[in-house]
């Protein structure tokens, strides 16, 4: 007996040593994802988005980024899958998933062998066209239900669509800069040229070689501590690190969310005046599709609701949705959070505009106000936002981002 306990020993080695290398044979290589990028690349179409299986697998990641020659290109079309929670395909036609170890495009559908069961899908999913590509399953989703017809973070950098505002201290200040993906506010008092040449200065100024713009950075230590470093693309030019409305990706719950960054002042309020364009309606002066509705989603970013080494300021903001309307009138909320607490987490609030009264629908064909205050200190107010109108499947589909 003795002796047969001593032969599990080099049984349990060669059970480890042929476990591996099963799973090494099955692990895609890096030219097998890139492989897997072109054979998908003739399949696109407008309206289709990319993701990748199991979300983890970095490789998919870093092979994806040659779908988009910018930043601004890769977030319109790459899209992270998250590990639980709600799946909002809302802004995609059609979903393409890269799957690797077994995982495919059917698990999002609830279809496949290993069915994600921490998602909860908002829209129908079906199986489309599938690929197989040895280590690697290319599989489309066909997305249904209602769609994005317009979102705040496409139609962020149109000066036609969107006016950024900060009121408060008996003042308003318009953030008509456009920079690093965001507007900023200009210097109090400043009319249009005056505007226009902040502008040219601020292009200049961002347009400088980084080796320039490395030379000329301050050299402050405190400006390069972990919370801080993000902010020195902005200091070299001058820009207030905290006074922008702007795109971005944040992790939120674990997870990165593409939204539309604000970070409210003590004593002031953010204000986004917003026009989408779904046809001749919203923002047009037109009717809105019959069955829209607003969607907002919302999260704290991680390291500001759940920092490592520190214990977090964040405290409940107040943000409200309204019809807009020309200043100084305050039309009603037609939805608000008098204290919106802080989490690390993605949350979100739905508003059937059918179910508004007919004057409240009216005034919403002009557009929608967003406003973010932190009356209760604005230490960690790293809130990042995604607004969009959503309409029938018939309505027409997202703006796209410039």
């Amino acid at each position: 007996m003795r002796g047969a306990r001593w032969l599990l020993l080099p049984l349990l080695s060669l059970g480890a040593w042929g476990a591996g290398a099963w799973q090494r044979a099955r692990a895609p290589t890096p030219e097998d994802w890139r492989a897997a990028v072109e054979a998908l690349r003739p399949l696109l179409a407008p309206g289709d988005a990319v993701t990748w299986l199991p979300e983890w697998a970095g490789e998919g990641r870093v092979a994806l980024r040659a779908l988009g020659a910018t930043p601004e290109e890769r977030a319109r079309r790459v899209w992270y899958a998250p590990h639980e929670g709600e799946l909002d395909l809302g802004r995609a036609r059609r979903v393409w998933v890269i799957g690797a170890f077994g995982r495919s495009g059917r698990d999002l559908a609830g279809e496949g062998p290993r069915r994600a069961d921490g998602l909860e899908p908002r829209q129908p999913l079906r199986v489309g066209a599938r690929l197989d590509l040895g280590r690697l399953d290319l599989t489309a989703l066909d997305v249904g239900g209602a769609r994005v017809a317009a979102g705040l973070y496409e139609d962020l950098s149109d000066p036609a669509r969107v006016e950024v505002w900060r009121e408060g201290r008996g003042a308003a200040r318009r953030c008509a800069l456009w920079g690093l993906g965001g507007w900023h506010c200009a210097a109090r008092g400043l009319d249009a040229a005056g505007e226009a040449r902040a502008q040219e200065a601020l292009d200049r100024c961002l347009a400088r070689p980084r080796a320039e713009r490395l030379r000329a950075r301050s050299r402050r230590p405190e400006l390069y501590t972990l919370d801080r470093r993000r902010h020195l693309p902005y200091v070299d030019c001058g820009l207030p690190p905290a006074e922008h409305v702007s795109r971005d990706v944040r992790v939120i719950g674990g997870d990165p969310r593409r939204c539309v960054w604000a970070h409210p002042a003590r004593g002031e309020e953010v204000v986004v005046r917003w026009r989408p364009r779904v046809g001749g309606g919203a923002g047009a002066g037109g009717a809105l599709p019959a069955g829209a509705a607003l969607w907002l989603r919302w999260g704290w970013e991680d390291l500001a609701a759940d920092p490592p080494y520190r214990a977090s300021g964040a405290r409940p903001l107040r943000v409200t949705l309204a019809p807009l309307s020309a200043p100084p009138s305050r039309p009603s909320p037609i939805w608000e959070a008098a204290r919106l607490a802080p989490a690390a987490a993605w949350r979100g609030a739905e508003v059937p505009l059918d179910a508004l009264a007919p004057e409240a629908r009216a005034a919403l064909a002009r557009g929608v106000e967003l406003r973010v205050s932190a009356p209760e200190g604005a230490a960690d107010a790293h809130l990042c936002v995604d607004l969009t109108l959503r309409a029938p499947e018939s309505a027409p589909g997202p703006s796209r981002a410039p």
